[in-house]
């Protein structure tokens, strides 16, 4: 099964960890950044009293010991839930079973 999730706020990340190392399962997490971001820090870091690299960490960097999680750096511009395929700009089509936008509201296809 391939899980698509998009984007790694938070929710997403929580989730690609709770699914990492299941057998037969092929997540990719699709995020404009390649690194995880917490702004509600960005004071700290402007007036010295942290490092930037205490608000920032690196996808691949994050998920690099687990063997079914996959990074895209870029966007989603289409899903077609007929076919459940994905659409990256710029890459083929992702083959999808179920698909976890950032969104509020999950669309979840189980094939």
């Amino acid at each position: 099964m391939r899980i698509v999730i998009v984007g790694g706020g938070f929710a997403g990340i929580n989730f690609a960890k709770q699914l990492a190392g299941k057998q037969d399962i092929e997540i990719i997490l699709i995020d404009r950044n390649n690194y995880h971001f917490f702004p509600p820090l960005l004071y700290q870091v402007a007036t010295s009293f942290i490092e930037p690299s205490n608000i920032s960490y690196p996808f691949r960097k994050m998920f690099q010991n687990k063997g079914n999680i996959y990074f895209h750096y870029g966007s989603l511009v289409q899903i077609n839930s007929a076919a459940k395929i994905s659409k990256p700009p710029q890459v083929n089509s992702i083959m999808i079973s179920w698909c976890w936008p950032w969104v509020q509201k999950p669309i979840f296809w189980n094939g």
